[in-house]
């Protein structure tokens, strides 16, 4: 995941952007004389970059129909697990208790486990075991009305319910991954051009107080007037307590992300003091979303472990 460059919120990048175009058009005929790549034309192209950026899809806007969608997912999923259930009692009364086991695993048991804890290729390929284990031994599971004749279809039809709800939430997370690529990469883009900007300003003989417009750091305490704190933890899996590498951690509110070190390690080295709402997201688990409140910096680093289940 591609990784913002800045080290405050999106609001405050927004207005730290404008305030340094604002000091730049201010003393345009200085920028111009060291080159004239600056001009009115520069400075509104760059305007319209910020403007541009500020009104992509904020995290929430990006991420509520894939949302809406897993919640959908997670009501199939129960169908899904209680119809199991149910087809595993079919068994018991069709067959001798030697052959349970072997028509239990042939039903699809092998993948319930994960599926209960919402791994949803596990629950897609149980669904698949069961159609094809009905759809085989419908004379034994339905002999002495055993099995329903309906029961068939309703899990047919759970099926295309969740394979159509699955596919939709795919597409929907992808779709969501790529807005926050196009909105980091936007933000990093004007962030880069001010940086570029604020990097000529030094060689054009400003006095130190004006230097203050063009520089990030002092134009963050400006528009934040707090000191920068600092967050870190762990990402484990919440079942065996390994830690998870490579993990995406993103400060929603903020527009920051980081990726975990090798043992699950995670830092933030320069936040303002506030509330976060985390997203972690790692492959092979469930995406964690969480708040935290970042002290300040006079105290030690604020410590906030996550923990993920597949």
């Amino acid at each position: 995941m591609l990784q913002s460059l800045y080290n405050c919120r999106m609001s405050e990048l927004y207005t730290i952007l404008r305030i340094g175009w604002v000091a730049c058009n201010t003393n345009l005929a200085t920028f111009t004389g060291f080159s004239a790549s600056y001009d009115a034309v520069l400075i509104a192209a760059r305007i319209a970059e910020i403007d541009a950026a500020e009104l992509l899809p904020d995290f929430q806007a990006r991420n509520s129909i894939a949302q809406n969608l897993r919640t959908d997912l997670v009501e199939v999923n129960d169908r899904v697990l209680l119809l199991f259930k149910q087809l595993q009692r079919y068994i018991t009364y069709a067959y001798a208790p030697a052959q349970h086991a072997a028509q239990y695993d042939a039903a699809g048991y092998g993948y319930y486990s994960e599926a209960a804890n919402l791994n949803w290729d596990s629950s897609a390929a149980m669904l698949v075991s069961m159609t094809n284990f009905i759809n085989a031994n419908a004379a034994d599971l339905l002999a002495t009305n055993n099995m329903p004749s309906t029961f068939e279809a309703a899990v047919i039809a759970t099926k295309n319910s969740f394979d159509t709800i699955h596919q939709d939430f795919l597409v929907a997370e992808n779709a969501a991954f790529v807005a926050t690529e196009t909105k980091v990469a936007a933000n990093n883009l004007c962030y880069q051009n001010l940086i570029a900007m604020f990097s000529d300003a030094r060689y054009l003989g400003f006095s130190a107080s004006q230097m203050k417009s063009f520089t990030f750091s002092a134009l963050l305490s400006l528009v934040t007037n707090t000191s920068p704190a600092k967050l870190k933890g762990k990402i484990t899996d919440v079942v065996t307590g390994l830690p998870i590498p490579s993990a995406v951690v993103e400060l929603t509110n903020l527009g920051v992300s980081v990726v975990a070190d090798a043992n699950g390690n995670y830092y933030f080295n320069s936040l303002p003091s506030g509330t976060y709402n985390v997203y972690c997201q790692a492959a092979g688990y469930v995406d964690y979303t969480g708040v935290v409140v970042v002290a300040p910096s006079s105290l030690l680093p604020t410590i906030f472990h996550i923990q993920m289940s597949v």
